[in-house]
């Protein structure tokens, strides 16, 4: 597992973690990757009655990382086609599913924000509870603010179709 996300599971709560504090856990695609990965572990994980996801540090997440999508945009290296496209049997590219992966949860997910809170990181999908606590200064969404598409396609206003009903 990567050190991008942390996971620890106590009493039934997954307890899952961005931890780049030092970026205000901004989102690259290592921390994409860890993301399904633990999400895809967690949906199996039956000893796990519900999600708790949280940012390390000073803020829940400050969004995309864009230093590291410079090859995405065709400023450096790196395999962009297979970023932005959906693995064979998926509907969803990585920076999609690591978003998306939430709300295949069988258990509900809850998003613990604090602090910082903008684009990606503030969508439906993260969960459709969510706590903040002060000083959350709220939610700053490029969709709901008219620029583009959010990470899944979602509205601003969605719910998770995350079953809100323990498992048998």
């Amino acid at each position: 597992m990567s050190d991008r996300v942390t996971c620890s599971i106590a009493g039934g709560v997954a307890d899952v973690r961005l931890n780049r504090p030092e970026k205000l856990n901004a989102l690259d695609p290592e921390t994409f990757a860890a993301l399904v990965e633990v999400g895809e572990a967690l949906k199996t994980d039956r000893s796990v009655r519900a999600v708790v996801l949280s940012g390390e540090g000073r803020g829940f997440c400050a969004g995309l990382d864009f230093s590291s999508f410079q090859a995405m945009a065709g400023e450096g290296e790196g395999d962009t086609a297979r970023s932005r496209s959906p693995p064979p049997g998926q509907i969803t590219n990585s920076g999609q599913q690591a978003a998306y992966v939430w709300t295949e949860m069988p258990v509900p997910v809850i998003a613990a924000v604090h602090g910082v809170a903008l684009g990606g990181a503030c969508r439906s999908p993260w969960g459709p509870i969510c706590a903040s606590s002060p000083p959350t200064p709220g939610c700053r969404s490029w969709r709901c603010a008219g620029a583009h598409p959010d990470m899944t396609g979602r509205p601003c206003s969605a719910v998770s179709s995350a079953s809100t009903s323990p498992r048998s």
